[in-house]
């Protein structure tokens, strides 16, 4: 385990008016956070994490060289993830957790 320094971090390019960013955190978890702030509707925030003993797979799913690669390889693959991060990992048979939070 290493310290809060070791975590990366990489802005994922999304549809106007929505933000979405992953890191690989120190703990080696996938986190990737998105907000949703459009005119005349609610805030929606949601935070997708991949548990550190899945990111293998992952990674294994995407064909690149190991975890260094993992984070290019998602902002590359931006417009593929950024949609429906949750059901995309799914999709690649993983199991993240989900965090929904809407405004009103």
């Amino acid at each position: 385990m290493g310290g809060g320094s070791d975590e990366r971090h990489v802005s994922l390019r999304a549809a106007e008016g929505v933000h979405v960013h992953a890191a690989l955190r120190a703990d080696g978890a996938l986190v990737v956070e998105g907000q949703l702030l459009r005119p005349g509707m609610p805030e929606y925030e949601y935070v997708v994490t991949l548990p550190a003993g899945q990111v293998p797979a992952l990674v294994a799913a995407l064909g690149v060289a190991g975890e260094g690669e993992l984070l290019p390889e998602l902002l590359r693959r931006s417009e593929e993830i950024t949609p429906r991060v949750h059901g995309w990992l799914c999709d690649l048979g993983l199991r993240p957790e989900l965090w929904t939070h809407l405004g009103g």
